[in-house]
């Protein structure tokens, strides 16, 4: 090769390493893997991240999100043939129309969705589009990594001397006995090895049913700080009233948010939305049917509760709660006492009696509705 040939190589190399370059910034691509145990989500949270994505959900985590710099996003070309393409609307449509989990991962997959934001601000302001690859990996296979540097004998005995342990060598006895009725050195047979194999996976099945208990350490700040977090995402609705400011005669709805963009001190601005893009985003935050807030698990979830809180108090020798009255004569008193109730003329719900007072003559003015409503 000349060396004028050298150069001309040299100098396309080069170029077309500038060009990849300038390419990431003008349209940058993040390649995000996710991976994890089996049943811990992998699927789930890929469905749901692009799910939200595609349609615009409030991402509070999301800074591009929460900030209103995401314009839009949209599905793109596959960017792999050779990868098979991960099956998000399969998985989106047993997740909300069947209302059941979709199926574990068994191979690697991925896909590509296009991000069009706005850019935090500086001498790059402006419209971008982030090319970003969701990479659906299976974790199970993250557990051969510890195979890299060990020989299957190393990696045997390691298996056997772990099913020895306090807690495991009681569920791996069947298997222990299967395995000491082979011969290493015996001939080779497909029909041995399979039963082995069947063995080693009942032995893992059984282990991975036993009862086992997070262990969740003290929160820091104590659990009423923990509490109160958690109560903030639980126990409130979407906007509260003190937000919304006026709702115009044109449909018009005004309320007020903060721009955390805003340098220095956060101040509150007013925002204008027609009503029905205000019903819709308000609606974001609504759960569908089938789904619940807060789920209780262990002894208060609701398969059981009653159950266990009974069996409870019986090993804590606690007498029993009284209940308000289970009969059906106390249940048409109790239904009689709310029926002599009216309901309040100004919301409709039900009033609760504070006081008689002695005569109309108590009450100066009539009542009447406030303003508005």
């Amino acid at each position: 090769m000349s060396l004028l040939t050298r150069i001309v190589s040299g100098a396309g190399s080069a170029a077309q390493s500038l060009w990849d370059a300038s390419g990431q910034l003008v349209q940058p691509t993040l390649r995000l893997g996710v991976t994890g145990l089996a049943r811990s989500g992998k699927t789930v949270f890929t469905t749901a991240l692009v799910h939200h994505l595609t349609r615009g959900t409030p991402l509070p985590a999301f800074r591009a999100a929460a900030e209103g710099r995401i314009r839009r996003a949209r599905l793109a070309h596959q960017p792999d043939d050779e990868v098979a393409r991960f099956p998000y609307e399969e998985h989106a449509e047993t997740m909300i129309e069947a209302r059941r989990w979709p199926q574990s991962t068994t191979r690697i997959s991925e896909m590509r969705v296009e991000v069009e934001y706005e850019r935090a601000g500086g001498w790059r302001s402006g419209p971008a589009t982030l090319t970003l690859d969701i990479v659906d990996y299976p974790g199970e296979w993250l557990l051969d990594l510890a195979l890299v540097g060990a020989s299957y004998a190393e990696w045997s005995r390691q298996t056997v001397e772990g099913s020895r342990r306090p807690g495991r060598a009681e569920v791996a006895a069947s298997w222990r006995q299967k395995l000491a009725a082979l011969d290493p050195a015996g001939p080779a047979d497909e029909l041995v090895a399979e039963r082995a194999s069947a063995a080693f996976k009942a032995y893992l099945t059984a282990q991975r049913r036993r009862e086992w208990v997070v262990y969740a350490k003290a929160p820091f700040a104590g659990p009423k700080q923990v509490l109160g977090y958690l109560a903030r995402y639980t126990h409130r609705v979407a906007i509260s009233n003190r937000r919304l400011v006026a709702l115009d005669e044109d449909g018009q709805v005004s309320f007020r948010w903060k721009d955390y963009r805003s340098s220095g001190r956060t101040k509150p601005k007013v925002m204008h939305l027609p009503a029905g893009e205000f019903m819709r985003r308000f609606l974001l935050h609504v759960l569908p049917d089938g789904f619940h807030r807060i789920r209780h698990y262990g002894l208060f979830a609701n398969g059981h509760r009653a159950a266990m809180l009974t069996r409870c108090r019986e090993l804590l020798d606690v007498s029993p709660i009284p209940t308000e009255g289970g009969g059906s004569e106390n249940r048409e008193k109790r239904r009689d006492a709310r029926a002599e109730v009216s309901a309040c003329p100004c919301c409709g719900g039900l009033m609760r009696i504070i006081e008689h007072l002695p005569g109309p003559g108590s009450r100066r003015y009539p009542a009447r509705k406030p303003d508005g409503w």
